[in-house]
């Protein structure tokens, strides 16, 4: 696998300004501004941070989920 997708749920409401997403090539911190981080930590592995993104989904039940397109360094 060269890419590893992650799933966040996020709360209805909850748009791209409100969050807080840093995705560095050895940690990740994932949040919505002036609340604790849902995600921080440190990866196992290293990822290429340019090549990895970040976007928000809305299923058809309505449910948002903040999605992580995470790619491997090797």
């Amino acid at each position: 696998m060269q890419e590893v997708t992650v799933n966040i749920f996020i709360p209805e409401g909850t748009t791209s300004k409100m969050l807080n997403v840093d995705i560095e090539k050895e940690s990740i911190t994932v949040g919505i501004k002036g609340q604790d981080p849902i995600l921080d930590g440190k990866l196992c592995k290293e990822i290429k941070k340019g090549d990895s993104i970040w976007c928000i989904e809305t299923r058809k039940d309505g449910q948002r989920i903040l999605q992580l397109s995470l790619t491997k360094k090797d």
